[in-house]
């Protein structure tokens, strides 16, 4: 089971809180990394992960009453690939690799936000 985070804003005096809109109560992420460390390959590492995000409750009210509108949440995976040689580090970081459409929130007054579209960065590095 995934464990559940809440973030809440207490009032003063009142010892009761509330939860922040269009905020997942569940998230969870897990990464790994890894490369040969001796061998023909030494240098390479490759990394994979996966990101998921509960559902995002908006509430409000509008003309006929109370209104709520829930998001559902998703799951994401990551890749990253790099090669480093003496002073130079390559890296290719590739995010939402499955190019996965989804929403991150909607909120009751309208308008929903698109998730991040399969992202693909590039990293030259050199140390000093």
């Amino acid at each position: 089971a995934i464990p559940a985070a809440r973030t809440t804003v207490v009032c003063p005096g009142s010892g009761a809180g509330f939860g922040f809109a269009c905020m997942p109560e569940e998230q969870a992420s897990a990464w790994m990394q890894d490369g040969p460390s001796t061998g023909s390959l030494q240098g390479f590492r490759f990394g994979a992960g996966v990101r998921y995000t509960g559902d995002v409750t908006s509430d409000g009210s509008g003309v006929i009453g109370p209104v709520s509108i829930v998001t559902g949440g998703y799951v994401l995976a990551d890749m990253m690939l790099g090669y480093t040689i003496d002073k130079w580090d390559f890296t290719l970081n590739l995010r939402n690799i499955s190019d996965k459409q989804y929403y991150g929130t909607c909120l009751v007054r309208g308008g929903c936000f698109p998730g991040e579209n399969r992202t693909i960065v590039a990293r030259i590095a050199h140390r000093f």
